[in-house]
């Protein structure tokens, strides 16, 4: 269920977690055109128990750094209250603050199958140093632990202290 206090969603898992409610989640915030481009989210899970292993978080990569590219600045609270929810919010933590080596490195494959299969059109017509700037301009920034911060609250009250800051 997602609802909203003033500029902050607020999703409150109604019951365990699986590796699709977290996408559709991701994927609703995705497709509301309605919230602001700096992104205030705190997810409540509390005990409820995420019904995956830790190796199935990284289909989440993707949908990830579609996030990551669609708000400029995006903070998300979690709010859990068991050992075991902590751990899996860390990684998913993880995630998020490696999403520009991860974006990065998926480009790089990209281009390195573009190049493969384009190769005789770059080798006559295509100018390296243009090629280069046009690759950084859809770049997510090296920075982005700046602009990108995931923290893990065990209260409600808490999270959104911080996330009101």
């Amino acid at each position: 269920m997602m609802e909203r206090i003033n500029n902050i969603v607020i999703i409150r898992e109604p019951n365990d977690i699986t590796i699709n409610d977290i996408i559709q989640d991701i994927n609703k915030l995705l497709e509301d055109a309605t919230l602001p481009e700096d992104l205030k989210l705190m997810i409540v899970t509390e005990a409820h128990k995420f019904k995956f292993e830790k190796e199935d978080m990284s289909l989440l990569n993707p949908f990830v750094i579609k996030l990551l590219k669609r708000f400029i600045t995006f903070r998300q609270a979690f709010v859990v209250k068991s050992p075991i929810n902590t751990a899996y919010t860390m990684i998913y933590q993880n995630i998020v603050q490696n999403a520009s080596y991860i974006s990065s490195n998926s480009k790089l494959q990209t281009q390195s199958s573009e190049l493969q299969t384009q190769s005789s059109e770059f080798q006559s017509n295509t100018d390296i140093n243009n090629h280069s700037e046009t690759t950084q301009e859809t770049k997510i920034p090296q920075e982005s632990s700046n602009r990108y911060v995931v923290e893990v609250f065990s209260t409600e009250e808490a999270a959104l202290e911080w996330l009101q800051k």
